[in-house]
């Protein structure tokens, strides 16, 4: 595990659809139109959580302020060209941009959607999160092609898991065996649905050093979405809240 934790890309992601690499960078594939959208949300975001982005800036830096300075990264295997990762126009929840995510397959451990609450270097940087005690974000797959008459509810829907890490689970952190972080697995629809992260409900799958740890909510690093090996994922609107 070490050894293949040791091979993961780390992306930066412009609107331009460039991929910047701690070693390098290369371009991708770039959407020929709109896809399918995802249906809209039921409901809108609460007014009384803490916006950290809901991408209506264009860019990848999260809301800044009260010690947030950090944004977004797609990290990826490096098995598949056709791999898009974008601030996209074409399918927000609320507003105009969103997040997109999209490969038809990869071949090694995947990719992630990650926000980082802190910039860097150096890399990792904590952030005090303990007036907050959970993450919300709005999520969607995008439907499949619909025939006639086909309802696009209808469509499969996917299992991801989302998760956060503190100084002592993330990579290159207080870690000996690193990434084994606090983590529930979501089921993701074709409708923009709002999931919200409970700290107290966040577990590590125990294969890490260190592991069985209690989650410090004052040391918190990143949200990430393990995206695995094939997916068409949008997020949009994500918070800090206190519940």
């Amino acid at each position: 595990m070490k050894d293949l934790l040791h091979r993961i890309s780390k992306r930066n992601a412009t609107l331009l659809g460039l991929l910047l690499a701690a070693c390098g960078s290369r371009q991708v594939e770039t959407i020929s139109g709109p896809p399918g959208c995802p249906l809209p949300p039921t409901a809108p975001p609460p007014s009384s959580a803490r916006l950290l982005d809901d991408l209506e800036d264009g860019d990848m830096n999260l809301v800044v302020g009260d010690g947030l300075d950090g944004g977004w990264e797609f990290w990826d295997d490096e098995t598949n060209s056709n791999l898009l990762m974008e601030n996209s126009t074409n399918c927000a929840a609320f507003g105009k941009f969103a997040i997109h995510a999209r490969s038809d397959g990869q071949t090694n451990w995947g990719a992630s959607v990650n926000l980082f609450f802190r910039a860097s270097p150096p890399r990792p940087r904590p952030y005090d999160g303990s007036q907050f005690n959970a993450v919300s974000f709005y999520a969607a797959i995008t439907p499949q092609p619909a025939g006639a008459g086909r309802d696009p509810e209808a469509n499969p829907t996917m299992r991801f898991k989302a998760a956060i890490s503190t100084m002592e689970t993330a990579w290159e952190g207080h870690c000996t065996s690193c990434t084994d972080n606090f983590a529930k697995y979501i089921v993701i629809g074709t409708r923009w649905q709002r999931f919200v992260l409970p700290f107290s409900e966040l577990r590590q799958d125990g294969w890490g050093n260190p592991n069985n740890i209690a989650f410090k909510t004052n040391d918190i690093v990143q949200i990430a979405i393990q995206l695995g090996q094939k997916f068409d994922l949008w997020v949009d609107h994500v918070t800090f809240e206190r519940l």
